[in-house]
């Protein structure tokens, strides 16, 4: 993992961004949702949100 970004609005669910080093955009999306679970799992202020889907842009060529 590279970095993380949060994004609340008032009028939705918030968004986290997590920019990832991955071989392909099929685990890149396990990456993130196993990434999510574990943390929601040691973190139990975050009981109050849900998963709903991991959508991956596949970026190449970016970064070394």
């Amino acid at each position: 993992m590279e970095h993380v970004s949060v994004h609340r609005r008032v009028d939705t669910d918030p968004t986290i961004g997590l920019f990832l080093r991955s071989r392909s955009l099929a685990d890149a999306e396990h990456t993130a949702a196993r990434i999510w679970h574990r943390t929601t799992g040691t973190h139990p202020e975050l009981d109050e949100y849900q998963l709903f889907r991991c959508e991956v842009p596949l970026i190449d060529g970016i970064l070394p």
